[in-house]
């Protein structure tokens, strides 16, 4: 076995290597970390810009819902169906709102708010319901963030035969006057119509009664139809009795 002549020497030369192979141990730690958060800005960089893109160039259409919430024997069926007819397809489903006691949450024909919409069909037009339900503020709360609208897209339309309701000066709500909405013959029917997607328009800027403007549109046609529609079904269950228009 060899003598190691100087084993001092040799002691001090290991030291050193070790000490040189620790440097470049911590080294490429330090590389590592350093490429890591390069790597890491460059990524959100590309999200970011990814995301403006998206944003720029394909934004996501803005939804908005329509809640009736007229008070009883205030023409309250006709505006529903106008209201349908101007913003839902002719043949879209009636859809009740109103809070669910037991399972403490706002439910749609007794669907939750998230199935009701993901099983709903039509374009990026709102939906119109109806409520029986007057806490108006909490609804847009609670529903603006059940449906990711946020409560400034709840949107309340009521027809009213009173003097003065405070709620009609909530800043998202439209009251329209129960003799605004009478109508006696076609052609009236028609004004009727004409005159609610005005009003619509003049409050919410968002909607114009001309349909195909570009903007969240009012079918003006669809609307008369459909009042047509729940005239002739009104005809078939009338009471031969009740002569005047304002039993229905």
């Amino acid at each position: 076995m060899p003598q190691i002549s100087n084993p001092r020497a040799t002691r001090r030369k290991i030291r050193n290597i070790v000490s040189l192979d620790r440097v470049f141990t911590i080294f490429g730690f330090l590389m590592l970390v350093c490429m890591a958060l390069v790597v890491r800005k460059n990524y959100h960089s590309f999200i970011q810009k990814s995301s403006d893109a998206t944003s720029i160039f394909s934004p996501p259409p803005k939804k908005f819902l329509i809640v009736q919430t007229s008070h009883p024997d205030t023409g309250s069926t006709l505006l529903t169906n106008l209201l349908m007819g101007l913003f839902d397809p002719i043949d879209s489903g009636y859809g009740l709102l109103r809070y669910h006691l037991a399972r403490k949450m706002w439910v749609i024909n007794d669907l939750s708010v998230d199935a009701f919409f993901r099983g709903a069909a039509g374009g990026n037009g709102p939906r119109v319901l109806k409520t029986h339900d007057l806490r108006l503020r909490r609804m847009a709360k609670e529903l603006g963030s059940a449906t990711g609208m946020g409560k400034d897209n709840i949107l309340f339309v009521r027809s009213h035969r009173c003097d003065h309701d405070p709620q009609c000066e909530m800043p998202n709500m439209l009251c329209i006057p129960y003799e605004e909405l009478l109508y006696a013959t076609p052609e009236e029917r028609q004004k009727v119509v004409r005159g609610v997607a005005r009003t619509l328009a003049e409050r919410f800027p968002l909607f114009d009664e001309t349909y195909g403007s570009g903007k969240i549109d009012m079918n003006v046609e669809m609307g008369v139809r459909r009042l047509e529609d729940m005239d002739t079904a009104a005809a078939r269950l009338s009471n031969p009795e009740k002569k005047s228009k304002n039993f229905f």
